[in-house]
Order: structure tokens, then sequence, then C-alpha cells
């Protein structure tokens, strides 16, 4: 699978680097030395990774339970009007199987 980088310059700090840094102080120096010995690093994302980047961006946004259907099913189940269908529990089911790759089951040495 491709990661979407197009480039990448610059690179890690040489050694003359590292020992411009040693001692210091903390972290924040020591990136703030390196940083300022390599203005030119940049990384730039294919026209893939930016629009990956932004689905990533939409997603975040969304919530990952929908609070009224939970809302909805929780006085269902209050009332006693919730009704389970075992032939759409089924079907949902076969369809979830259908979407998985072939795994091999019952084949000896696959796990």
């Amino acid at each position: 699978m491709a990661s979407g980088v197009k480039s990448v310059r610059g690179g890690p700090p040489t050694r003359t680097d590292a020992a411009a840094v040693a001692g210091r102080g903390g972290p924040r120096e020591v990136a703030a030395s390196l940083s300022a010995n390599s203005p030119s690093d940049r990384v730039s994302l294919s026209g893939a990774g930016s629009y990956l980047q932004g689905i990533v961006r939409s997603l975040e946004t969304v919530p990952v339970v929908d609070l009224a259907r939970v809302s909805s099913v929780r006085d269902a189940l209050v009332s006693g009007g919730y009704e389970v269908n075992p032939y759409r529990i089924a079907d949902k089911l076969i369809r979830f199987e259908l979407m998985l790759p072939e795994t091999g089951y019952g084949d000896p040495g696959i796990v």
C-alpha cells in the first residue's frame, strides 16, 4: 500500500548536530537547535494522500455513537415495543459474511 508521500527533503541530524546540542538542557532546546540547523526539511503529500487526510479530518467530527438511535432503542426496550426479527438478523449476518475475504476455515494449517 502506498503511503502517499511524494518527497522528503533533509534528513536526520548529523553527528555534529547531535554533538552541538548535547548537554543543552531539555527537549525544547534540542528541538529548537535542530530545527534551526535544518530549515529546508519538507514533506509533501500526493493527491491521494491529501484526499485521505481530508477524509480523516471529516471523520474526526462524526460522533462514534448515534445517540438518537440509542435513545429510540432504549425507549422501545422500556416500553416493551422492541421486537427482534430473526430473519433480518440472519440476512445481515449473511451479508456481512459475504463481504469478508475467504479465510480458508477448516483448512489444516490456516489459523
